[in-house]
């Protein structure tokens, strides 16, 4: 080590060049080829300059260099020598950061000793005036004492005057959040540990000064420090030592007086913490200053929670008051509570009657001891007044006073605290509902509410009685006509079916099935009733067990009234009513409903396979019926693992496909072979919707009981003799199902149809060209979704064709379903829907269509297959999607506006509307023809469809918060005298639209 090299590091620009030599004087140091002192002696020149900057720059060298040793390679003279250069340098305002960083190296050091504290706080006390530095420093040394505090506890406890005493004197005055949060946590030891006897009201004063916390951190929030943050600190310091108490409590009081939410409920909250953490004997004799300062907030406290933050505190103060040693703090208490409650519920509807029961009920809550004794006072005077006939008035207030009890007695344990007072309790309960006149629609439903809530409180009514409730329930739920009343009533009823199912399923259930018909009614009225009886008994099965029992009775049901020549509006309520159930339970990860594809599904079945047989075109085979079974049926077996769906895929094809017996039928009369229903050259028929609903949640890892192949070509056959729309649609679904699942990549038999295909779109006959068309569009959405090379190579021949004269009509439409969101080829189906696939399908057609669009300029028909094609592509993008390339296809949507096709027009405005925050440059640049346009469809004279029309006016309604007000601003006049014809639409959609859109742009001109 030679002056040379300290040089260098004094003329080193930057810390990670200057650091490069530290480092190597550490080095030096630590191989015993240099001393830590010749290095000071090295830097004497610099030490002493004139210059502030030199000086700390020097002092810093030394910092770095013990920064870079070993903890362990100084001997405690070493260290006592550089702790006393460092503390002799505390008076040098320029290197006071370079001072503490060393000072924080030796502390960490292993021959760093309790004697070395001393001196180090001394030289604080006596040399810091924290005033004069800024934040950074402050932060600076208080790490110094926080430091010493976490390495040298026990010593520090020992000279804790001169600890103190140093702290007072530095954090004075402190304003800075980060600061704070060092000193805050520092004054916490220092409390909890310390004796603090002699410093008390100084530490007091340095701590309590800073409460309320008003801090709020900026947006950027530059000091990673939360109001919250703070508070919870200083929280801890005011609560640590019993000391603050004749200070704090006072002071905390005044604070309740503020307006502000945050420092009441702030100030609470540090209340309650003082009082749990002080000692008793501490607390106990500001207990009637406490309550005195408290009750006004729960009796006349306007923010909502405040009083339940002070009845915290409350509760807080009577169990700290138990454990004092002299136990007459603890009763006068008590009998303070009682006796104001007392003076205060005489007369019951005097307004302060029932706050002061909430402030009675509520200390009640603190323990099984205090709770009885309050209640012995209290609860006994309101039920002795629920005795005395009271007004109704006066019930609905005794009503809300035991409900306070009830809750305070929720979480005790064991024998339940309000056994002595059960049966009047239970008794007046059920008076204020079944006793009072229909017409006291308020009283009845908070009785019901109320018994609702005494049947969840634990070990307190027996079963009897929870079933009286119950019959009480059903009472009002099936013969009251007052519609707030027995929605009430169902919600206790989901109340007890979480407690006590047995008597839904004993009371409830029979009651309520006991109303449905067995035959269906014409009137309005008997409709309206089996409506609400099976909305009523989805709402109260609220577990997989329940279902299964409402399953049977309902399925049961549905027997009957076929027999009896229903409509299909019957069976279609009873389906929806298990739908909405097993759609409830399949959002509860608890409620295991797999087992329903072994216990329900195949009683679902069995229903439509065995009237099938009686008669194909029954009521149960409306679309409507089918339909909801489906997605019943559907919701049910994607719950189940492969395990369970590989034995019901076994099932399903023994009886759709192969015509043999399987469990998929419960019935014994069942005749398998009867039932063949994808037998070459059969019927189609709708219950093979049924089939397709059963296959679409199916793993793709559960095997086939018949090749996919085999499937796919029998279907297919089907499909071109199947003229039913909806049916056709069924048959094309369970092909690219079964195609998106089961059918490999680079599949030659597949490849072999799509060929084939693809021939018969030349056929003479409409039907088959068309037939396979569709055919040939679902196949390619299956492999479009899995990005299978087959789905762009077929897509690639659907574009092509979209120059057909004769099918691009056709083409434009199916390229809308190759990107539609179909719902069988869901993510919760387990469909094979790769990452991104609507990006690469969109990014593959996007050139094509736009350039095929521009190569038939000469043919305005084809040129619509292009833009028809190119809207119900865009149509089920997502905005991100195709923001970027906006600009090649706008042009396109613009001349789109004027098909006639309202489908396409709709699907053209609704696309330009969702690229408008996203792409708002490239619209402005078109207004002048597109804002002609919008308003042309916005009006009924252009537009016949109202949806266009709804799409023209929100389009136009997002322009002023989207469109930059220069390019929008000239167009704002033109804008609301076009938007006054729409707003005489005869829709009343309509004109609600115009209205908001005209709105918009009377607000642009109001914000000039």
């Amino acid at each position: 080590m030679d002056r040379s090299q300290i040089n260098y590091f004094m003329v080193a620009d930057d810390l990670a060049e200057s650091k490069q030599y530290s480092t190597k004087f550490a080095k030096l140091i630590e191989d015993d080829k240099a001393k830590l002192v010749e290095l000071v002696q090295l830097l004497g020149d610099y030490l002493i300059e004139d210059d502030g900057t030199i000086r700390a720059k020097a002092t810093r060298c030394i910092t770095e260099t013990l920064q870079a040793l070993p903890s362990n390679k100084l001997t405690k003279q070493q260290v006592s020598v550089v702790v006393s250069f460092f503390c002799n340098r505390l008076e040098d305002d320029d290197s006071i950061r370079e001072v503490c960083d060393g000072l924080i190296s030796l502390i960490g050091m292993s021959a760093f000793s309790a004697t070395n504290v001393r001196e180090i706080l001394q030289g604080l006390k006596e040399s810091i005036n924290m005033k004069s530095f800024n934040q950074a420093t402050r932060h600076k040394i208080f790490s110094v004492i926080d430091t010493m505090l976490k390495t040298q506890f026990d010593y520090l406890k020992s000279i804790s005057n001169l600890f103190i005493e140093t702290y007072i004197h530095l954090t004075s005055g402190e304003k800075d959040p980060r600061n704070l949060m060092i000193s805050f946590g520092i004054s916490a030891v220092i409390l909890e540990n310390f004796d603090v006897s002699k410093f008390s009201d100084d530490l007091f004063d340095v701590t309590f000064c800073y409460f309320p916390i008003t801090f709020e951190p900026p947006k950027n929030d530059p000091y990673g420090i939360t109001s919250d943050d703070l508070r919870k600190s200083l929280r801890r310091s005011i609560s640590a030592n019993g000391s603050f108490a004749k200070d704090a409590f006072p002071g905390l009081l005044e604070k309740l007086t503020s307006s502000s939410y945050k420092i009441k409920s702030d100030t609470l909250v540090t209340i309650a913490m003082c009082v749990k953490r002080y000692e008793p004997d501490t607390v106990a004799p500001y207990w009637r200053e406490l309550w005195d300062g408290l009750k006004f907030e729960v009796i006349h406290g306007s923010e909502e929670n405040t009083p339940e933050l002070t009845l915290d505190v409350l509760r807080e103060l009577a169990s700290t008051l138990s454990r004092a040693s002299d136990q007459a703090n603890y009763e006068s208490y008590l009998e303070a509570v009682i006796t104001e409650t007392k003076e205060n519920i005489t007369e019951i509807q005097n307004k302060k009657a029932l706050p002061s029961i909430r402030l009675a009920s509520g200390i009640a809550a603190s323990s099984e001891s205090v709770f009885n004794k309050i209640s012995q006072a209290i609860l006994t005077t309101i039920l002795d007044a629920s005795a005395k006939s009271p007004t109704i008035a006066a019930q609905r207030i005794i009503l809300e006073m035991i409900g306070c009890f009830v809750k305070s007695s929720i979480n005790f344990s064991g024998e339940n605290l309000l056994v002595p007072y059960k049966d009047s309790i239970l008794e007046f309960y059920s008076k204020s509902l079944m006793g009072a006149a229909k017409i006291e629609l308020t009283l009845r439903i908070s009785a019901i509410q109320h018994l609702s809530e005494l049947t969840t409180v634990k070990n307190l009514l027996s079963s009897e009685e929870v079933g009286l409730i119950v019959q009480y329930l059903n009472d009002v739920l099936l013969d009251d006509n007052k519609q707030e009343l027995k929605e009430e009533a169902l919600k206790a009823l989901v109340v007890i079916s979480d407690l006590n199912v047995e008597h839904i399923l004993t009371l409830s259930f029979p009651a309520l099935l006991a109303r449905l018909p067995d035959t269906e009614s014409t009137t309005e009225e008997g409709l309206k009733e089996i409506e609400d009886i099976l909305y009523s008994l989805a709402h109260i099965t609220v577990s997989r067990s329940t279902l299964e029992a409402l399953s049977v009775r309902l399925l049961n049901k549905l027997d009957v009234v076929l027999r009896n020549n229903c409509t299909a509006n019957y069976p279609l309520a009873i389906f929806t009513t298990l739908l909405s159930v097993v759609a409830k339970l399949s959002d509860k990860p608890e409620e295991d409903i797999s087992i329903l594809i072994i216990r329900l599904i195949p009683e679902i079945f069995t229903r439509f396979i065995e009237n099938y047989e009686k008669n194909k075109h029954g009521v149960l085979f409306e679309n409507s019926v089918l339909q909801t079974a489906s997605i019943l049926i559907m919701l049910i077996i994607r719950a189940a693992d492969v395990q369970k769906q590989t034995q019901f895929v076994e099932n399903l094809f023994k009886t759709f496909w192969l015509s043999e017996s399987s469990k998929l039928i419960t019935s014994k009369f069942f005749n398998p072979l009867s039932f063949a229903p994808f037998a070459p050259n059969s019927e189609p028929t709708n219950i093979t919707i049924l089939f397709t609903a059963a296959l679409a949640p199916i793993k793709k890892d559960v095997s086939l009981t018949v090749p996919a192949m085999d499937i796919i070509n029998r279907v297919v056959e089907i499909t071109g003799r199947t003229t039913d729309p909806a049916l056709r649609l069924n048959y094309l679904r369970l092909i690219s199902l079964v195609v998106n699942k089961w059918v490999p990549a680079k599949s030659d038999e597949i490849k072999v149809l799509a060929d084939n295909l693809v021939k018969n779109f030349s056929s003479k006959n409409p039907q088959e060209s068309l037939g396979s068309l569709e055919v040939f569009t679902w196949i390619t959405k299956a492999f479009v979704i899995k990005a299978d090379a087959y789905g762009f190579e077929f897509t690639k021949i659907l574009i092509e064709l979209l120059a057909d004269p004769k099918l691009g009509g056709f083409v434009s439409k199916a390229l809308d379903i190759v990107g539609d969101d179909d719902a069988i080829f869901s993510k919760e189906n387990n469909s094979v829907n790769r990452l991104l696939y609507k990006q690469r399908y969109f990014t593959f057609v996007l050139d094509p269509l736009v350039n095929g669009f521009k190569s038939h300029v000469s043919s305005p028909d084809i040129q619509a297959n292009y833009l028809v094609a190119m809207s119900g592509v865009l149509r089920h993008m997502p905005p991100k999607v195709i923001s970027n390339d906006v600009p090649t296809f706008f042009p396109l949507l613009l001349q789109s506006l004027v098909i006639k096709d309202s489908k396409v027009r709709e699907a053209s405005i609704s696309t330009i509307t969702a690229t408008l925050h996203e792409s708002s440059e490239v619209v402005a640049q078109h207004l002048s023809s597109l804002i002609p346009q919008l308003l042309a469809a916005a009006s009924e004279k252009t537009s016949p469809s109202s949806k266009v029309r709804i799409a023209a006016l929100n389009c136009l309604g997002e322009f002023p918060s989207s469109i930059p007000r220069k390019d929008i601003e000239s167009f704002r006049l033109s804008i609301i005298k076009g938007l006054s014809v729409p707003l005489d639409d005869k829709k009343r959609d309509v004109r609600r639209a115009a209205v908001n859109a005209r709105q918009k742009y009377f607000e642009l001109n109001a914000a000039e």
